[in-house]
Parts: C-alpha cells; sequence; structure tokens
C-alpha cells in the first residue's frame, strides 16, 4: 500500500472515494501534498488556489476554503501533523449546489467552533534515508531503458563540415556545465525569477528528451547529453517511484485529478519502488477532465514548456495542459513552476551521479 510520511495515504484515499461517492458531489478535487512545514505555518499560506478557489492553511493550524462561485467561505478544526517533518496528506473538496466538505486523509474536517476538538492525525512511520542510486538492483531493474540507450546512440559518430568530435572528457564537462546550470536556474526560479522558467525547460530537454516511441533509435534532432553519457558506461538511471496500481484512482465523472508525482532520488513512501528515469518520463503526469480525458507525459511537458516559453522556441500557440498546471497556484507560485523544478533537481542529481561513476570507473578525470 501507499505509506507516506503521514501514514497509510492510499487507505485514506479510498475512504475518500467512498465518502465523495456517497455524497453524489457536483464537483470534486483531490490531490496528494505536503503540508507547509514547520506547522502551523507562521503566516498564512495558500496550499491551493485556482481562479475559483483558494485553501489557505492559516497560523493556528486551521484550513480555509473558499469557492467563490459558491459563496461559500469554510473554516476547519485545528488540525495537529504530530509529525517533526514535512507531512504528506490527501486532501479532497467535494461540493454541492450550496455545500462544501473538506477532507484529510478520508476524514471529513469538522467546521470551526469554539468546542471543536483538533485533529491529530496518526504518527508517521519511520522510513530509511535511502538514495535511488545506492539501490543494490538498480541495474537489473532499469535494463530495460540501458538497452534502450544502447541502440539509441549506437551507431558511428560523423561530424559536420568545420566540427571536430569531442572527446570523453569535453562531453564530461558538458554534462557538469548542465548539471550547474540546472541548479543555479532551479535556484533563481525559487527566489521568484520565474521569467526563468522557459531556459530552465530548454535545458532540461537538452539534457533528457527524446522523442517517445524512439526509445531504442538515433535521432538526428535530439542528442541529450545525460541520457549520452549514462549510456558510456551503460549506467542505469534510478528513481523512485509509486508503482502503478498503488497511486490513487480517479474519482469519477465530476471529478478534477491533479496528483502528480515527479521522478525523485530519496524516499518519500514506503512502498517507494525503482525505475528508470525515462521510465518515469512517460508515465502520465496529468489528466484534462474525466477519465479517460487528454493526458500528458512530463517528457512531453518538458518540451511543450521548452517550446511555448522560449529558451528552445517562442512558439505562437500555447500548451492547455500548461495553462491548467500555472493556474494551479501553490504557495507563492504554481504547479508548473513546482513540477518543472523538481524534475530539474533530480536531473541534477542524476547527472552528478553519473560524473562520479565515471570518474570512479577512470573513464573521466
Amino acid at each position: 500500500m501507499l505509506r507516506g510520511n503521514g501514514g497509510d495515504v492510499l487507505d485514506s484515499y479510498l475512504h475518500v472515494c467512498r465518502n465523495t461517492s456517497e455524497m453524489k458531489p457536483e464537483g470534486a478535487l483531490t490531490s496528494v501534498l505536503k503540508l507547509p512545514h514547520p506547522w502551523p505555518p507562521i503566516r498564512d499560506y495558500l496550499i491551493y488556489g485556482e481562479e475559483d478557489m483558494e485553501l489557505i492553511a492559516v497560523t493556528d493550524g486551521r484550513l480555509n476554503l473558499t469557492v467563490l462561485s459558491l459563496k461559500i467561505s469554510f473554516t476547519s478544526q485545528p488540525i495537529d501533523t504530530n509529525s517533526i517533518k514535512p507531512r504528506w496528506v490527501i486532501l479532497t473538496i467535494a461540493w454541492g449546489p450550496s455545500t462544501v466538505n473538506l477532507y484529510i486523509n478520508g476524514q471529513d474536517l469538522q467546521e470551526n467552533s469554539p468546542a471543536s476538538p483538533t485533529l491529530l492525525l496518526p504518527a508517521q512511520p519511520i522510513l530509511p534515508n535511502e538514495r535511488s542510486t545506492d539501490d543494490p538492483n538498480a541495474s537489473m531493474k532499469c535494463q530495460k531503458w540501458i538497452q534502450n540507450r544502447k541502440g539509441m546512440f549506437s551507431g558511428s559518430r560523423t561530424t559536420r563540415i568545420g566540427r571536430r568530435l569531442k572527446t570523453l572528457q569535453e562531453e564530461a564537462d558538458d554534462l557538469s556545465n548542465s548539471m550547474r546550470r540546472l541548479r543555479h536556474l532551479n535556484q533563481q526560479i525559487s527566489e521568484g525569477h520565474t521569467y526563468l522558467l522557459g531556459t530552465l525547460a530548454g535545458e532540461m530537454r537538452a539534457s533528457v528528451y527524446w522523442p517517445i516511441g524512439r526509445d531504442a533509435q538515433p535521432s538526428q534532432s535530439y542528442n541529450p547529453i545525460l541520457l549520452r553519457m549514462a549510456n558510456v558506461a551503460e549506467l542505469p538511471l534510478p528513481v523512485y517511484f509509486v508503482p502503478h496500481g498503488q497511486a490513487p484512482a480517479a474519482l469519477g465523472a465530476a471529478v478534477k485529478h491533479l496528483t502528480v508525482d515527479p521522478p525523485r532520488l530519496h524516499r518519500e513512501f514506503g512502498t517507494d519502488d525503482v525505475c528508470d528515469l525515462q521510465e518515469s518520463l512517460v508515465q502520465t503526469t496529468i489528466r484534462l477532465g474525466a477519465a479517460p480525458g487528454k493526458t500528458i507525459k512530463a517528457l512531453d511537458l518538458i518540451k511543450e514548456l521548452a517550446h511555448t516559453m522560449g529558451a528552445s522556441h517562442y512558439d505562437e500557440d500555447a500548451s492547455e495542459f500548461l495553462d491548467v498546471l500555472h493556474a494551479v497556484r501553490m504557495s507563492e507560485t504554481d504547479k508548473a513552476t513546482v513540477l518543472m523544478c523538481q524534475i530539474a533537481d533530480t536531473l541534477a542529481s542524476l547527472s552528478e551521479w553519473v560524473l562520479s561513476e565515471l570518474k570512479r570507473r577512470t573513464l573521466i578525470e
């Protein structure tokens, strides 16, 4: 089962599904997310916001939900996260014509009143501090993509007029520079310089993008540096993910479901498993509308952002999927920015690890 830092998240999610089904809501929204840390927050904190809706964690540990179209404002009982670390929870908002309900890990939150008790969340399970790159079975679990990369970078290397082939050390320097750019841009964006998001996406595209469906075939247009350098020593690119069948399922027809699990190097859930970075990037990340709806992959989100926000292209048209992510506000940023920065951090960490492995094998200095 999907166990997060906040306890048995999957069981809670199934409880949410049952509750919202019984209510027959006109709308529902479910998201797996981290509450701000420390808790309660030192200032009011926007957990989730759209044009019509805001969910704010206030400084006394309560949640305040406003739905403008319904002219409803709901303030919950206080919450005790029972944790010294950031707490993962499943939040569900379900609404009808004139009512709204808020659930945390499947429990219906009471409305605030002088007599309302503090809701104490269950104690967190202790998870080992593990990195995916240390998994002893990483090569076996990533074998399919190791072989795909061999096919992707097979064939003779040729040069264009006025060019020469780079040495392996020069390619390693390229990967090192890419890692530094990813981290620098990520830091700048986290400090509020969001105009650099397209530049970050362009660097991410150069690091990892390949055409989906051509997983084991050379490409004349794309030659991603991280994948290419991992292939030099047939290295895996292991990341943690929530296994298929363990992740939360869709709720139903009247639901907006926004749960994104980007590739990461550190264990977050007890049932985390290891897969290759490329496998993670081609898993569906977001759906528009009721199931089956329109879906997009994390890999294509990188390309869309790089092509529509600069660095690679300034297209005349915009991405509908990015519109959805940009519209979801979280604290002082939005879901698109958070998602890209999380993936970029993983790409930088894997780049650093690949360089260390190539040095350990004395292939580079």
